[in-house]
Order: C-alpha cells, then structure tokens, then sequence
C-alpha cells in the first residue's frame, strides 16, 4: 500500500514540476494591434505554428501559419 502511495505521490510531484515551465495563455497586451509596418504573430509553444495579423491587400486578417516557411503558408484565415 506504500507503495502505491508513494507511486502515485511522485507521478503528481512531476506532473507539477512539468506544467509549471510553460504557459499557453495569451496575456493581454501579448499580441500587439496590426500596424502598417509590421505583421504581429504569438509563435505555439512548439514554434511550429505562428498565429497573427498579415497584410491582405489594402487591410489584415488573422490567421495561422506554419513558422519557418518562406512563403509564409496559411493554414487558416479569417
């Protein structure tokens, strides 16, 4: 029965420890407003994927996007 115990004690212990180094919350403010200038993007925590605003013609759209290619690929826009 100890042993279960302390099994189970220690699984929680590094579940814990684990979920404590990244957050995948967007604070306020994170992601700035487009401007004309420049695209806004929040990369995943795995900076595969980048979700942001992009220049469309003569206005922005939001979307998302695979980070790293040249083209920029869209995977979804709005």
């Amino acid at each position: 029965m100890a042993t279960i115990f302390l099994l189970v004690l220690s699984a929680l212990i590094f579940t814990a420890e684990a979920q404590q180094g990244q957050s995948n919350i967007v604070k306020p403010g994170s992601l700035s407003t487009p401007t004309t200038t420049t695209n806004s993007s929040w990369l995943s925590p795995s900076v595969l994927y980048a979700f942001g605003f992009f220049k469309q013609s003569n206005c922005y759209a939001v979307g998302i996007f695979v980070e790293g290619s040249p083209q920029k690929t869209s995977l979804d826009s709005q």
